[in-house]
């Protein structure tokens, strides 16, 4: 039998380790954690496989959606108990261009907080119109600036058949593409370091590389023929806020559809040339929640709101600390 010393030890280092594991899921759940980066979509800011430091009461901590969840764990979890969204008031406000990581919202099936995690930038706010023309970003009506770690594609014409490795190394390029059997090649660089690129004498000719206007992308949000837009001509679009009113048609539905039926879990259907929802027909909304859209630094090569809209306040998990 086990002497009573050594089960006072026993229950007071079970007790030690429960302690310290709450706390650990507290301060995760609640002020920081740290996240792998899988994506190239924010080189040459953040890069795959470096971890990312996650600052969730800047903004507003998010309470935990999916309770019964497997500690250290995004994929072993029961929906038995699942909590609707909250989030505490945070210290400061969203502010353009900022890091920030969020849940995917192209995904519907996982609950909010088990969708996978992507990194993006603050583009535009709440309330904002927002346009991208000729890769300019413009927000109400003001153009505002690129941060120098955005990367676009560029095609180069070199004066080998190749490009040494010690090329690549020398800047750093992680996506390049060869065109057909020629000595041309696309790269996706910051302006910085196309410009430190042709004036290397391996390069011939260096271009960046831009969409035509009214040229239509299909994979590029909303993916109907009435918006004839694409990654360098986007827009305008008005970005939802939360108790602001629109008026509803065939025309915009498609840009605000998801929002109505997915993140505001309302019924709409079209019946007899009219816009149900729940049943009733309905010329205008109110949105419930606020929304944001985001753009990755890897412009031309990145994923973000231009290929799946925009992004609900629920589905952000707190402020990229770099």
């Amino acid at each position: 039998m086990l002497s009573i010393k050594l089960k006072n030890t026993i229950k007071f280092c079970f007790k030690t380790v429960i302690v310290v594991l709450a706390s650990v899921l507290f301060i995760k759940a609640f002020f920081i954690d740290f996240y792998k980066n899988k994506s190239t979509s924010m080189e040459d800011k953040l890069f795959v496989d470096e971890y990312i430091a996650v600052n969730k009461f800047m903004h507003g901590s998010r309470f935990p959606i999916t309770l019964l969840t497997v500690p250290f764990s995004n994929s072993h979890y029961s929906r038995f108990i699942e909590l609707p969204y909250f989030r505490l008031p945070g210290l400061k406000k969203i502010r353009y261009n900022e890091l920030i990581a969020f849940n995917n919202p192209v995904l519907n099936d996982p609950p909010i907080d088990k969708k996978k995690l992507l990194f993006g930038r603050i583009a535009a706010l709440p309330g904002d119109t927002l346009l991208i023309s000729k890769k300019k970003v413009i927000i109400n009506s003001t153009e505002q600036s690129i941060p120098e770690t955005c990367k676009f594609k560029f095609r180069v014409t070199i004066n080998n058949k190749k490009f040494s490795d010690s090329f690549f190394t020398k800047y750093h390029v992680s996506d390049k593409y060869k065109i057909g059997n020629l000595n041309i090649y696309d790269f996706y660089l910051t302006r910085k370091k196309a410009k430190l690129m042709l004036a290397d004498s391996a390069s011939m000719y260096v271009r960046e590389i831009m969409e035509l206007e009214y040229k239509l992308s299909y994979d590029i949000f909303p993916a109907n023929n009435f918006y004839v837009w694409n990654k360098d001509y986007y827009g305008p679009v008005i970005i939802p806020k939360k108790g602001t009113t629109i008026h509803l048609d065939e025309i915009n539905l498609p840009l605000y559809r998801k929002i109505i039926e997915t993140y505001e879990a309302n019924n709409l259907e079209i019946s007899n040339n009219e816009i149900m929802i729940n049943g009733q027909p309905r010329t205008y909304y109110t949105f419930k929640q606020n929304y944001y859209f985001i753009l990755s630094d890897n412009r031309d090569n990145g994923y973000d709101s231009r290929n799946w809209g925009f992004l609900p306040e629920s589905h952000i998990v707190g402020k990229v600390w770099n």
